[in-house]
């Protein structure tokens, strides 16, 4: 692997994964502070554990793809945020 392609992968995990983790865990607490109880949240997990962690495991990979992508974007000589 390039240094540069693993600097691009490493900036997309450090920008995107505690993003998308708090906003994952943030819809997980928002139950009981909303009701006051953590059985809603029991529930919850009991039933979409599984599926929580795969759309994790999905998130992941996703921004590695993101940074492999970025990477070919800027060796072109694009802009990663091009409104055309």
């Amino acid at each position: 692997m390039k240094k540069s392609l693993g600097k691009s992968i490493l900036t997309s995990y450090i920008i995107g994964l505690p993003i998308g983790l708090l906003f994952i865990a943030s819809i997980i607490i928002f139950p009981p502070l909303l009701s006051g109880e953590g059985l809603l949240s029991f529930i919850i997990l009991s039933l979409y554990g599984k599926s929580i962690v795969g759309l994790v495991i999905s998130f992941i990979i996703a921004l590695w793809f993101g940074g492999i992508l970025a990477q070919k974007s800027i060796e072109k000589g694009n802009s990663l945020f091009d409104y055309d």
